[in-house]
């Protein structure tokens, strides 16, 4: 009998090989006295919308669960050390599940490993942070839902949390059993001091994988016009390259960036979180959409009235350099997200 060549294994079989191959007992790092806050699929990878929702779960947990001790688990320890964790964890720990924008079939590794704290924690209360959902309308999409909607309507003490109204909907249909809330997108609750004097003219941050809407002639023509009518324009993007690191070399790498935000006159993206780190920022920013509901909805929900954000869809060079001397010209106005957030901390706190 033939063996399946290892790299044609589907990466699901392998890291399902991992978890049942791990130990059973807690990481040395595991903190041996409760209560313990454990944050699941924290981001040891360099995506830094990510990095910032891992960043702002910690510190939204300081304010409203000051009494657990937070315990990072992160997404690339998941399969390795989920089963010594959820068997040292004790019954008065919680676990959250950081948000984003991966529940879904679209980053179906993501989806896998949160399936599987869900399942390795039946005593715990489990609070899953403002997250979008996405199941696509194909066979493996809808494989994909079933095997979701089996694990999240089982567990006891499950609270899923929808980061725009779209979301909200389409969790609730796909999961009529679960408890389902809704919550603006955790970064959102980040406190960054506003900076007067922006030296830099423009930040442009344009995504270049398959949740990109603008073709890839377009997005390059964009960038070169912007990059020639704005002397000095950073072109960046919220992807860190090179080795994997840790979460807190990569929390620097936010730093760094935030920084700079904050010393531009405006950025134009088509990154989610490039448009919520403009708004934590007080930065003018032209958001350009892409292919799924995540930037419409979020603006939708929660972000219309902000007058320095500007939606675009698909445009030509133009109406780009139009929206960006609108958006600069608009007084400065952080909304207040305070109360939006009041059904996620309640969930922390029970």
């Amino acid at each position: 009998m033939s063996l399946l060549p290892f790299r044609l294994i589907p990466l699901r079989w392998k890291l399902a090989a991992v978890a049942a191959l791990s130990s059973r007992v807690a990481p040395t790092d595991f903190p041996l006295r409760g209560p313990r806050l454990i944050v699941a699929l924290a981001a040891d990878y360099g995506n830094l919308g990510d990095v910032a929702l891992t960043r702002a779960l910690i510190r939204f947990a300081a304010i409203y669960l000051p009494s657990h001790q937070p315990y990072l688990l992160p997404a690339g320890r998941v399969f390795r050390d989920l089963r010594g964790v959820a068997r040292a964890a004790g019954p008065d720990d919680v676990v959250a599940l950081v948000g984003g924008g991966n529940m879904g079939d679209l980053y179906p590794d993501l989806e896998d490993a949160r399936l599987r704290v869900v399942k390795a924690f039946p005593r715990q209360r489990i609070v899953s942070f403002p997250q979008s959902i996405g199941f696509s309308d194909t066979p493996t999409g809808r494989r994909a839902l079933v095997r979701s909607r089996a694990v999240y309507e089982s567990h006891p003490h499950l609270e899923l949390f929808a980061r725009e109204r779209e979301s909200f909907d389409r969790m609730r249909q796909a999961f009529p059993f679960a408890k389902v809330s809704l919550a603006p997108d955790t970064v959102l609750s980040l406190d960054v001091p506003l900076v007067s004097n922006r030296t830099l003219p423009l930040m442009v941050c344009l995504r270049q994988d398959k949740e990109a809407a603008l073709a890839s002639a377009r997005r390059d023509a964009l960038m070169a016009s912007l990059a020639a009518a704005y002397p000095g324009a950073h072109i960046t993007d919220t992807l860190v390259d090179g080795p994997r690191l840790d979460f807190q070399a990569y929390n620097r790498h936010l730093d760094t960036f935030l920084a700079q935000l904050t010393k531009s006159r405006c950025m134009v993206t088509d990154r989610l979180h490039g448009l919520i780190f403009s708004v934590i920022t007080g930065t003018p920013c032209v958001v350009i959409e892409n292919n799924n509901h995540k930037i419409c909805a979020a603006v939708e929900s929660w972000l219309r009235d902000v007058p320095t954000v500007k939606l675009l869809s698909n445009p030509e060079s133009g109406a780009v350099q139009a929206a960006i001397a609108q958006v600069v010209s608009a007084p400065v106005i952080r909304p207040d997200f305070v109360h939006a957030f009041r059904p996620l901390a309640q969930a922390l706190r029970v």
